[in-house]
């Protein structure tokens, strides 16, 4: 990754490891380097991910609202179109 490269990251790059792949208690590690991550401000979601990952009220759910450094913008803003 770039120094300066930002990443819009979609609800399934969450979902889908969380539910068949990489268990928060099977691998930490991933969950702990995309934390990493966030809270660099290299990794952010539009609020409609973050709206589609608390309606699984699971573990994901949880996990995401206690990110302090999550990065949540709305879905058309100067940001995200500048992403495209």
């Amino acid at each position: 990754m770039g120094d300066n490269e930002i990443f819009l990251v979609d609800s399934n790059s969450f979902m889908t490891p969380f539910r068949f792949y990489y268990a928060f208690d099977l691998v930490p590690a991933y969950w702990k380097e995309l934390n990493k991550h966030i809270n660099s401000g290299r990794i952010v979601v539009l609020d409609i991910v973050k709206d589609e990952i608390d309606k699984g009220k699971d573990d994901l759910a949880k996990w995401i609202a206690d990110l302090d450094q999550l990065t949540v913008v709305p879905k058309v803003t100067e940001k995200t179109v500048g992403c495209v």
